[in-house]
């Protein structure tokens, strides 16, 4: 279950969170620290770095930043270091970061009372400049909530695509263990799921299917909920399977009544279709007289003992079946042999096999419904 954190505001301003446990306390940072983050004259870190969220890029060549050693510590390195990190994350940088990538304290603020670096949270800077675009404003909520922050609801939507801007506050997600307070923010603390975290446009994220349960959970979530299902399906962003997994996830908390509605609303319009030119066959069947409720779309049935098979469309009441066969190599010998294998199958088990290319589909259509008036008029004389 999810807990809600209140936005607060904090009295001090210091350079970085002591009390974190992924930013290094500056009094008790030792000779034997400073070598381990490879800062100053310490050995340079290796492609592991501590402190390094687990989005970012890999492999990552420190080494080449610190290299040849006389560059070690100096204006060069620690300049090279910042214009990386902002360039991978919208002009924000962390301070757990550049102490891991071997950046003091003492170059830090340095950097900070020269206006190179302008602070936004506690441990987080802009670089350069304090205007910040919708991007850099979230990516700086996500490093200040540290490793495991990942945006969620509204945000997440926003950075996907999906919403618009609406006013200035954040929805973060950061995990179960962690208590979070930034002004502006809303915080949830919500149990880790891996495969519901993704990343949009360079900055980390709940996935679609996840954001839509996030959503579902706002006191207007139908209204906003259709709105981003509608857009979510524009962009082709939208998995059916990834929904109904986090459905399963989740099943009995807050918002998923009305997700499941959504599902089971598309389901009952479109059957199991599962690409476009299978929806356009539907609609040459549709044309032809047959009813929705008479075809079976990429179900699975038993047409001997042992032999299962999914047809595209069987259609019991006509003893039929319609295999659609869309341009990804069914003109190849070994498809061919297979679905020979398959019809083989269909015709011992008593149904008529119909294959229908894309062309076909596209441009033979009054043929197709030519032949399947035939059909459905042999079926009925056999029937008196």
């Amino acid at each position: 279950m999810e807990q809600h954190s209140g936005s607060t505001h904090r009295a001090a301003r210091p350079l970085c969170d002591a009390g974190r446990t992924d930013c290094v306390d500056r009094a008790r940072l030792t000779g034997t620290d400073s070598a381990r983050l490879g800062g100053g004259n310490g050995t340079p870190i290796g492609r592991t770095m501590p402190g390094m969220p687990p989005w970012f890029p890999e492999p990552f060549d420190v080494a080449a930043w610190t290299r040849p050693a006389r560059m070690r510590g100096t204006a060069y390195h620690v300049d090279r270091v910042l214009a990386t990190l902002a360039d991978l994350q919208h002009g924000t940088v962390a301070c757990r970061q550049l102490l891991a990538l071997g950046v003091t304290y003492g170059q830090i603020r340095a950097r900070v009372m020269s206006g190179h670096l302008h602070r936004l949270h506690v441990g987080v800077y802009a670089v350069g400049r304090r205007a910040l675009t919708g991007p850099a404003r979230r990516m700086a909520v996500v490093l200040a909530g540290g490793p495991g922050a990942r945006l969620r609801g509204w945000s997440a939507a926003t950075q996907r695509d999906l919403l618009p801007e609406a006013g200035t506050q954040i929805d973060l997600a950061v995990p179960t263990d962690r208590r979070v307070a930034l002004p502006g923010v809303s915080v949830n603390r919500v149990r880790p799921i891996p495969a519901e975290v993704g990343v949009a446009g360079g900055v980390p994220a709940h996935t679609v299917a996840r954001l839509l349960l996030d959503l579902a959970r706002r006191p207007d979530g139908l209204d906003v909920l259709e709105w981003a299902w509608r857009q979510a399906i524009f962009t082709r962003s939208l998995d059916h399977a990834a929904v109904h997994t986090v459905l399963g996830d989740h099943d009995g908390e807050p918002g998923t009544p009305a997700l499941r509605a959504m599902c089971d609303r598309r389901a009952a319009l479109v059957g199991t279709l599962r690409n476009r030119f299978e929806l356009g066959v539907a609609s040459i069947l549709r044309e032809a007289g047959v009813k929705d409720q008479d075809v079976l779309c990429n179900i699975p049935h038993e047409f001997a003992p042992g032999v299962v098979l999914t047809p595209d469309f069987r259609i019991p009441s006509l003893n039929l079946i319609i295999e659609s066969d869309g341009r990804d190599g069914h003109d190849d010998v070994e498809f061919m042999v297979s679905d020979a294998e398959r019809d083989a199958h269909y015709e011992r088990a008593g149904y008529i096999v119909m294959r229908v290319t894309f062309w076909q589909a596209h441009q033979e259509r009054g043929r197709i419904l030519s032949r399947l008036a035939d059909i459905r008029a042999a079926h009925v004389a056999l029937a008196r």
